[in-house]
């Protein structure tokens, strides 16, 4: 899909991350996808209507690597990783090329409903921090605060990020460099999807961190789609 699109690859992120989710949509494992350069943007950031016309919005972490990841062949770390990276409070669209949603190997097919990303501000000292317990308060169009997920819903960022760099190390992605220094990392959601149509916006303040900002412009949607 990457070379179909031809696009550059600025970061990946990571679906269906919890054991609650991958068994409401009867997955073995999480869904990876490439985040696209065009569709990366930093806080407060816009996107059009044309371009999303059908979304979902997830608060997430994202994790910035600050030095290239080298391919190798023993499985990487998880203190290896959170040495040589930041945490970002970040948004991901979640959006689809199809009009309708035919299945999860096709929501694999098209880099794992990747739409946009949106970076927030970092944290680079975030070892005491507990991210699987820190509150996130979003609001859609100045609606009431968002449900955070919990539980099985919730899972530790830095361990979704270790299976995500030995997932990209075992296909051999990326060649040489697993992923290059300035790669975004998203983490899955840690608060319930919001639709989040053209028109809207919404904030999400990251406790100890900052806020994150999006906003969906009106638009008409002309772009091809798949059938």
């Amino acid at each position: 899909m990457s070379r179909l699109l031809g696009l550059g690859i600025a970061g990946w992120k990571v679906g269906a991350a919890t054991p609650g989710i991958m068994r409401e949509k009867n997955l073995d494992g999480p869904i990876p996808g490439p985040i696209y350069e065009p569709c990366l943007k930093h806080s407060p950031a816009e996107f059009t209507g044309e371009d999303f016309p059908r979304s979902n919005l997830e608060s997430e972490f994202a994790f910035r690597l600050l030095e290239d990841l080298p391919h190798r062949d023993r499985p990487y770390e998880a203190d290896q990783l959170a040495r040589i990276s930041v945490l970002h409070a970040a948004f991901d669209v979640v959006s689809s090329r199809y009009r309708t949603s035919p299945g999860p190997f096709s929501e694999i097919a098209d880099s794992g409903n990747s739409g946009g990303a949106v970076i927030g501000p970092e944290l680079r000292d975030w070892s005491k921090l507990n991210p699987c317990e820190l509150p996130i308060r979003l609001r859609v169009n100045g609606g009431p605060e968002v449900m955070n997920y919990s539980g099985e819903w919730r899972r530790d960022p830095l361990d979704v990020f270790t299976w995500l760099a030995n997932t990209l190390r075992e296909r051999k992605i990326g060649g040489k460099i697993t992923m290059p220094a300035g790669a975004f990392v998203l983490t899955g959601s840690v608060t319930e999807p919001q639709r989040l149509a053209p028109g809207s916006s919404a904030v999400a303040e990251f406790e100890g961190i900052g806020e994150v900002r999006v906003r969906i412009s009106q638009g008409t949607f002309t772009a091809a789609e798949l059938g």
